[in-house]
């Protein structure tokens, strides 16, 4: 694979994660919108990883690269989903945590990264995927840990109350 700006030449390893997070959010709200057709969201899912028209590849070879790119994404998808999944607190969901998301969307994310690792947010999207998601789920993990931890020092705090 050869980088030339914004455009790609040859394999993009999608299925690694060689794509940036900029792109992964590009190709959610790709494939989220149901004013397009199947075809328009493959073709614009290319156009956006690789910056250039799968049109002008035979037709052969462009109905393979297709349906690579949307294979590929879809397997992070599944990852995402079984990974990356995060079910709110009662107290979380009562204080507004989904408008907070729906309002803040990919941003609260990339803002959080940028905070985090001292970044301009520019910079975050242009990360690889792969690190942006084994960053996420460290992170995800280190929090249920978190939380289970404090359960049990919770736990022990009542059962042997300080004098």
């Amino acid at each position: 694979m050869v980088r030339i700006g914004k455009y790609v030449i040859g394999h993009l390893d999608i299925a690694g994660g060689a794509f940036t997070y900029g792109n992964r959010i590009a190709l959610g709200d790709i494939f989220r919108d149901d004013s397009r057709s199947t075809y328009q969201k493959m073709r614009d899912a290319f156009v956006e990883l690789y910056g250039w028209s799968p049109r002008l590849l035979p037709i052969g070879r462009r109905v393979k690269a297709l349906r690579r790119v949307v294979d590929e994404f879809k397997g992070w998808l599944e990852k995402e989903q079984q990974l990356l999944t995060f079910e709110p607190e009662p107290d979380q969901i009562t204080a507004g945590i989904k408008e907070l998301a729906k309002k803040v969307g990919d941003m609260g994310t990339v803002k959080a990264l940028a905070k985090a690792y001292s970044q301009d947010p520019d910079d975050i999207l242009r990360w690889e995927y792969s690190k942006v998601f084994g960053i996420l789920f460290t992170d995800l993990e280190e929090y249920k840990y978190e939380k289970r931890y404090n359960k049990v020092i919770d736990g022990k705090t009542r059962k042997y109350p300080r004098r």
